[in-house]
């Protein structure tokens, strides 16, 4: 039986005492304090009921960013890999850093570098914290992956003793916002130029990039118009120049006819 005193825990046991005195009438009991073996249980079932909580919690997080249209990965505290997300692994197969599922599965447990040779996504991600932020600022790290440029945004995450655990990484294309800027970039230089003939053409862009092209080919719609309405002005005005002048040499020739009537009439 268990019974508890004050803020201790026992567990009693009732032993006839016939085994040690030959004397049924007797009954031994034996107690034993419990407490700390109980405390430990419990404290054992907390842990796992929190790792299962955590566990889940984690499965829920993955699952939701597997289904995110962002590009995701985790890396460890020592850089290595450790998730991906779908739209991360169809990306670095369709940009060729990788060619099939077999690769990608191979990079799990293998550092970033794995995938960005060149070091300069490492590095800087190992890099001290820069001036004015802390080892748990967000940072934007520009690289060239297979020739596309990409940008990723390394943000660290906290483990439950607040210390620096694993890195989000989510990785943005930036080929579609290059290429509109190198676009918008060779229609304002012909602009420039005075030809008013390029348009920067329909894309995929959106947002503020999106904004920016149409802008670009309202202005030079605009300058084109005003080109056509001066130029036109400017043949109205030669028009009317010419029959003044037209008109000014028939008058002179009529006067110089009229006086030389007159001067027969005389």
């Amino acid at each position: 039986r268990i019974v508890a005193i004050d803020e201790r825990t026992w567990l009693v046991r009732a032993r006839p005492c016939d085994a040690i005195l030959s004397d049924d009438s007797l009954t031994v009991l034996e107690w034993r304090d419990v407490s700390d073996d109980l405390a430990l249980r419990a404290a054992h079932d907390a842990a796992l009921a929190m790792a299962d909580e955590s566990r889940l919690r984690h499965l829920e997080i993955e699952q939701a960013l597997d289904q995110s249209a962002s590009h995701v990965m985790l890396v460890d505290r020592a850089l290595r890999i450790s998730w991906m997300n779908r739209k991360i692994r169809s990306m670095l197969v369709r940009i060729g850093a990788v060619h099939g599922s077999g690769d990608l599965e191979r990079l799990l447990g293998n550092p970033v570098s794995e995938i960005e040779s060149s070091g300069v996504l490492q590095k800087a991600l190992a890099a001290p914290p820069a001036p004015g932020t802390t080892a748990q600022s967000t940072r934007a790290i520009d690289i060239r992956l297979r020739g596309s440029p990409l940008r990723v945004i390394a943000t660290p995450l906290l483990d439950s003793a607040g210390e620096h655990g694993s890195t989000l990484l989510l990785w943005v294309d930036k080929s579609l916002e290059v290429r509109v800027e190198a676009e918008i970039s060779e229609v304002l230089t012909a602009v420039n130029r005075g030809d008013l003939t390029r348009r920067v053409p329909n894309t995929e862009a959106s947002g503020q990039f999106e904004s920016l092209a149409r802008g670009v080919n309202d202005i030079a719609d605009r300058l084109a118009g005003l080109v056509i309405a001066v130029t036109g002005s400017a043949a109205e005005v030669k028009r009317g120049a010419e029959e003044i002048v037209e008109g000014s040499a028939s008058i002179a020739t009529r006067t110089a006819q009229a006086a030389a009537s007159l001067e027969n009439t005389a």
